[in-house]
């Protein structure tokens, strides 16, 4: 008599499966608006719900935004602060 019960497993090798993340890049087009429009005076409140995105979001593009144009002393409406920069994990690869 087997000593327990259970059916046998089937030992087959485990699938990696790809994570996906919640994460998701915005435009340059419309990180140019945001913080345009938060640089006029437009609530944060009225924008995230017009962008989908959170307020706390929109307030790190603002900060990050401002930060980029200081040190590169580049105005705030210049192209190149909205561009899309490879992150940490490309740069290593590069």
């Amino acid at each position: 008599m087997p000593t327990t019960r259970r059916k046998p497993r089937d030992l087959k090798a485990a699938k990696y499966k790809v994570r996906k993340t919640d994460r998701r890049e915005l435009p340059p087009e419309t990180k140019a608006y945001a913080v345009g429009a938060m640089s006029a005076g437009v609530s944060r409140y009225n924008l995230a719900k017009k962008l989908s995105i959170t307020q706390s979001d929109l307030s790190r593009l603002l900060t990050r935004t401002k930060e980029r144009s200081e040190a590169s002393k580049l105005p705030l409406w210049d192209p190149q602060l909205y561009a899309t920069e490879p992150g940490p994990a490309m740069l290593m690869l590069c």
